[in-house]
């Protein structure tokens, strides 16, 4: 079994949950989507 607790989830800066509690037993089929995004991207210098 998966617990989550106190879960806040935020869009465009607007609350949808928050405080929120979710658990996931074991055998119930679940879908996961990540968005991953780089914090500090590197800069590629301008050709001259």
């Amino acid at each position: 079994m998966i617990t989550f607790s106190d879960i806040q989830l935020l869009r465009g800066g607007k609350v949808l949950l928050e405080h929120a509690t979710a658990t996931i037993h074991p055998a119930t089929k679940s879908a996961w989507s990540v968005k991953m995004a780089a914090v500090n991207p590197p800069v590629c210098p301008a050709k001259a």
